[in-house]
């Protein structure tokens, strides 16, 4: 979700962070969608997805 933003050369994300059960987890605001490990979410930026926009 957001590696994808980042390689087609966004420059800036914004992330809601909540208290999970074991840890911080990211979804959107007011939904009852998709919650992403907040580190699972950080580890997955990779210097790789800045190759259009550095």
């Amino acid at each position: 979700l957001y590696d994808r933003a980042l390689s087609f050369g966004c420059k800036a994300i914004d992330f809601d962070c909540y208290d999970g059960l074991d840890e911080p987890i990211i979804k959107h605001a007011d939904t009852l969608g998709n919650s992403y490990s907040f580190e699972a979410v950080l580890r997955n930026i990779t210097p790789d997805l800045f190759k259009i926009s550095p």
